[in-house]
């Protein structure tokens, strides 16, 4: 069950799989650690009779959330991100009214987030949905497709900031995600129908009201949001390869 923390090792301590993979063997290696081998045991266990069990729960635990074991690493880099960057009194449910509980999330930690992955932009919360991510901005649209937050490939990506748009978000901000299986990342976005979102920049923090909702040809995706000054939400529609979902909000300005 040791390996179930080298991904988060790896994100949380910016190391690379290979060197936390290292780090750990080196310590089980380490005759200090172990007293001599005598703390490195087994009971009841065979080689053969592990990996039965292991891909067993392996293929339940899929059955379950949808996620393989890419998959479920990827949870963790997320999960890590937000112990790292959000505060945590903003990380348990809040009875406050949304207008008291965005002042709770001023507080995100953009240089521990940059550490990590200078190309951050913004933190997006969905309120009335668990959607809690990171914004990244690259020099294409390419790139965050399918790697993740701290440059991991895989097909969950990141949420990303159309190359082409402002990095402080101050006109036509076009934000995509993926609709993802286990419903991360944008996967619950179709099902959300709240009117609240709250973008925090390192300078300001952004609040949006959703003014439409629609499912349109991936063509038309682009046309439908240059006509419209300012949020646009971007993800896939399942089962249907040439649409796409928009969220699109207004900013509100206060007074």
């Amino acid at each position: 069950m040791a390996t179930t923390w080298i991904k988060p090792l790896h994100i949380s301590k910016t190391k690379s799989k290979s060197t936390a993979i290292s780090d750990i063997i080196d310590y089980v290696e380490n005759p200090e650690k172990t007293d001599n081998g005598r703390l490195i045991t087994a009971y009841c266990c065979n080689s053969k009779e592990a990996d039965e069990i292991f891909i067993e729960s392996k293929k339940r635990y899929y059955e379950l959330t949808g996620r393989d074991q890419r998959q479920r690493d990827v949870y963790y880099e997320y999960s890590t991100l937000r112990e790292i960057a959000v505060p945590p009194s903003s990380q348990v449910p809040s009875p406050k009214p949304i207008d008291e509980q965005v002042d709770e999330l001023q507080g995100i930690d953009f240089d521990a987030l940059r550490s990590i992955n200078p190309d951050v932009i913004g933190w997006i919360e969905v309120y009335g949905s668990d959607i809690s991510y990171p914004i990244v901005q690259a020099q294409d649209n390419a790139k965050y497709i399918n790697h993740t937050f701290s440059g991991e490939q895989n097909r969950s990506g990141a949420i990303f900031l159309d190359h082409r748009d402002n990095s402080r978000l101050l006109s036509l901000a076009r934000v995509y995600g993926h609709n993802m299986r286990d419903r991360s990342m944008f996967g619950k976005l179709a099902d959300w129908q709240g009117d609240t979102i709250i973008i925090y920049t390192p300078y300001a923090r952004l609040e949006y009201s959703v003014t439409e909702r629609s499912v349109v040809l991936e063509s038309q995706v682009q046309r439908l949001a240059e006509e419209f000054d300012g949020l646009a939400l971007i993800t896939c529609v399942t089962n249907r390869r040439s649409f796409r979902y928009v969220v699109l909000a207004e900013r509100i300005i206060s007074d």
